[in-house]
């Protein structure tokens, strides 16, 4: 299966709903209080949340309009500046509702998009659409590839910090996992600031060995980045990551990029300069 056909989206997204619902029937009371961020900091585990959810209704909504040939106004959210805002809005939004209706309203986005992809045909997941959250335009198959990889992956290690377990990837197998990184890739490239790189020509390889791992490249330049998998020839950097869990930790920011190195997690050769400045450069907010 693929990270973009619909039987690897669909197989993806009924696996994430099912480790979600387990995950938010083992939770205490507790544990939605608890801080997602080292040093007690960040969203707790409800406003984390509550933000997947408001997130995941976003993507379902900018599918359902783009198959419709509409654009998908989102109120308050005219370009990529206002998302810490937006994101903010959203979460306080949810504050007062009781919290098994936000997590019902998760896992029932995900159910939706999962029902939704039985009805699609593979050629409608390359239509595109703009979406003020990212760089360039982003197609159908991305958007529903989103609602598997944000809470999936993007979120995977801090939901599981606000609940002290592991990060929720470690339940993956590893052709799901490296589907996912595949993903987050994506999203990565989505994510680029062409007005931060300013005139940035550069291209990225990152390498994971063993089970889930593989091989991706980022491109950098003035318009934007593009994402492919293997290696490019002549990469300004090479990044390789021992395994697939150390890749995850890193792109999560559980471990920082010299901490990943200092640990013999990840090495890197070419433009090491260019790997500190990664962060910033793909930032989404």
């Amino acid at each position: 299966m693929d990270a973009f056909d619909l039987q690897g989206l669909a197989t993806d997204l009924i696996e994430v709903k099912r480790i979600f619902t387990e995950f938010f029937a083992a939770r205490s009371p507790a544990d939605w209080q608890r801080r997602t961020e080292r040093h007690d900091k960040g969203w707790t585990l409800r406003e984390t949340i509550a933000h997947l959810d408001s997130v995941g209704q976003i993507y379902l909504r900018a599918v359902e309009a783009t198959l419709a040939g509409q654009a998908c106004p989102i109120p308050g959210l005219l370009q990529r500046t206002d998302l810490p805002t937006w994101n903010q809005r959203e979460i306080e939004a949810r504050t007062h509702r009781p919290f098994t209706d936000v997590c019902g309203s998760f896992l029932d986005t995900l159910q939706q998009a999962t029902d939704f992809l039985d009805r699609l045909s593979p050629t409608v997941l390359t239509q595109q659409t703009l979406f003020p959250f990212y760089n360039r335009p982003i197609t159908v198959g991305e958007l529903l590839a989103g609602l598997a990889a944000h809470p999936g992956l993007v979120h995977a290690a801090q939901v599981a910090n606000g609940a002290g377990v592991a990060p929720l990837w470690v339940h993956y197998e590893p052709a799901m996992l490296q589907r996912q990184i595949t993903r987050f890739f994506h999203f990565m490239s989505l994510s680029y600031w062409p007005e931060r790189g300013g005139d940035l020509r550069a291209t990225v390889n990152f390498n994971a060995a063993g089970p889930g791992g593989g091989s991706w490249y980022v491109t950098m330049t003035p318009t934007g980045s593009e994402v492919g998998t293997g290696s490019a020839r002549r990469a300004t950097l090479t990044v390789w990551f021992r395994n697939a869990d150390a890749l995850c930790r890193a792109f999560t920011q559980q471990v920082s990029p010299l901490g990943a190195l200092l640990t013999a997690r990840a090495f890197a050769w070419g433009n090491l300069p260019l790997g500190f400045r990664l962060p910033w450069l793909f930032n989404p907010a």
